[in-house]
């Protein structure tokens, strides 16, 4: 490939390769970003992931391609990691929707349960 930059700085031809690697993984990371939605969707994730209250409780969502399944656990579910599945949505989303505002309360503590190849996982 060609680069302007490389034109006007002839100095930087010796790091051509490294241009093709950069402009390589972007256009390859753009390319898996396809049906997820606009960059700027992807860049502002954090109001889609995450907990965030809703009119009836809460919901969790949170990105894991690799999983086979996810669970949500903590001081409100008795630390029992199989009491709340998430449902698997396309593109490796998992969701949990929470009803009562009250179910989840400031400083209580949560985990994700991760199930993958028959391992458990637990990440904060």
């Amino acid at each position: 490939m060609d680069y302007k930059i490389i034109k006007n700085d002839p100095y930087l031809e010796p790091y051509k390769k490294a241009f093709d690697y950069r402009v390589n993984s972007y256009l390859l990371k753009k390319k898996e970003l396809v049906g997820v939605g606009e960059l700027s969707d992807f860049a502002n994730g954090y109001f889609y992931y995450g907990i965030h209250p809703t009119k009836n409780g809460w919901v969790y969502r949170e990105w894991a391609p690799g999983a086979d399944a996810m669970y949500l656990t903590g001081d409100f579910a008795s630390w029992d990691i199989y009491a709340y599945p998430m449902k698997k949505l396309e593109n490796g989303v998992f969701e949990l929707e929470l009803n009562g505002k009250d179910t989840l309360k400031l400083g209580e503590k949560i985990q994700a349960i991760v199930v993958r190849g028959g391992e458990v996982l637990r990440r904060v």
